[in-house]
């Protein structure tokens, strides 16, 4: 399982590095209002797996450091995994549900 969980760490940090940076930098042409359609389409797109892929690096960091100190439990990880997905709900309520721009 230790194996398991350092490859998803590892591959969803990969994810979220790259997604992020396109993130990033999409929202900079947006601020600066360069290449404003395209931009800001690319913006939209990238937030929501860039949230995924964070949470998903998250709940196998803390689930690795669970198992190396060997106190990963059936409801350990059934709470981490939890928790990961109300503070990803909350995130994505929060971005979507209140808008900035009035």
């Amino acid at each position: 399982m230790e194996n398991t969980l350092k490859n998803i760490q590892t591959v969803a940090f990969c994810f979220f590095f790259a997604l992020g940076i396109g993130y990033l930098l999409s929202s900079l042409l947006v601020l600066n209002g360069n290449f404003l359609p395209v931009s800001n389409t690319v913006k939209q797109i990238l937030f929501l797996p860039t949230i995924v892929m964070g949470m998903g690096y998250t709940a196998s960091s803390i689930l690795q450091g669970l198992a190396s100190e060997g106190k990963n439990s059936r409801i350990q990880t059934i709470t981490v995994i939890g928790f990961t997905i109300i503070i990803a709900a909350i995130v994505i309520f929060i971005h979507f549900g209140i808008p900035l721009n009035k």
